[in-house]
């Protein structure tokens, strides 16, 4: 049996610790190799002050030995409040990303891909407060920015898939679906070969599993066909067979008009296509906590 070994985290911390002595005592305790050891260690202090301890010392060292200008400071910042933001620090994520937009105002006033990270990070901060609208905007600023450069690189390309999917995430949940539209068509256009492509999934809501037939340990799947509109938007759903109780098609159709897709292109042009799909109910694909509540 091949297994997998994890890190302790006070090991890894340790680990960074010691390269950090050792880039201090190799090059100097202000030097730009310090500067990288010591980001490396707040990524992996577990403690919110040490890290924002590590991540200051790192941009202090920066902005004497090459200006706060540089594009090695705007990196530092980024990675900072991304760090923290993925640490549920919100407000001190937010203090370098304030630092990070000055920054990239003056540095890339046309715009960057990494100037474009800064409201998709408000977005994901927006949306983790449930702050849905919020975050609608901050994702199409992202998609804004960054369109523009999609062309030029891969990064630029995944960052706009990114801003274009999350928004598309934040707005059907919040029930406007008319302004997921352009985002979906958006995302159509980015995947088209010579302006042709086929519909992909964005957002699919997973029927309920019925919770007599989950305690009963039943499982069923369900052969269906549908239409995706020039929207992206599910109609005419028709369920052509059943392997198991008939409640599991009822479950599909309870939900299936709530997943949204980016349409399908002809010749750049949005067009309606006709789908067809199978979906399986089975225990072994529920999460643990919904198998535990259906199964009170």
């Amino acid at each position: 049996m091949v297994g997998r070994a994890f890190d302790n985290p006070m090991a890894v911390q340790g680990r960074f610790e010691e390269e950090l002595k050792a880039a201090i005592n190799e090059w100097g305790r202000d030097s730009l190799q310090a500067a990288e050891a010591s980001m490396l260690l707040g990524h992996a202090t577990m403690e919110l002050w040490q890290k924002r301890k590590r991540y200051d010392r790192a941009l202090e060292i920066v902005h004497e030995q090459v200006g706060n200008r540089h594009a090695l400071y705007g990196r530092y910042l980024l990675e900072a409040a991304a760090s923290l933001i993925e640490y549920d620090a919100y407000r001190r994520g937010d203090d370098y990303l304030e630092r990070a937009q000055a920054y990239f105002a003056q540095a890339f006033p046309g715009g960057s891909t990494q100037a474009a990270q800064v409201p998709l990070y408000r977005g994901f901060m927006s949306e983790r407060d449930k702050k849905l609208d919020d975050a609608a905007q901050w994702f199409s600023r992202a998609a804004q920015i960054v369109t523009p450069l999609a062309n030029e690189n891969d990064d630029a390309r995944e960052l706009l898939k990114t801003a274009h999917s999350s928004a598309v995430r934040v707005l059907e949940l919040s029930g406007d679906r008319d302004s997921a539209t352009a985002h979906c068509v958006a995302l159509a256009r980015l995947a088209a070969a010579d302006g042709n492509t086929m519909p992909r999934q964005l957002l699919l809501v997973p029927p309920k599993y019925p919770n007599k037939l989950l305690r009963k340990k039943i499982e069923g799947a369900v052969t269906f066909s549908f239409t995706v509109d020039e929207r992206g938007i599910v109609d005419n759903v028709d369920i052509e067979s059943i392997e198991g109780p008939d409640a599991f098609g009822d479950a599909l159709l309870e939900t299936i008009e709530r997943w949204r897709f980016s349409p399908q292109l002809k010749d750049g042009v949005p067009v309606t296509a006709r789908l067809r799909n199978r979906y399986l109910f089975s225990r072994d694909e529920l999460p643990s906590s919904a198998d535990r509540s259906g199964t009170r």
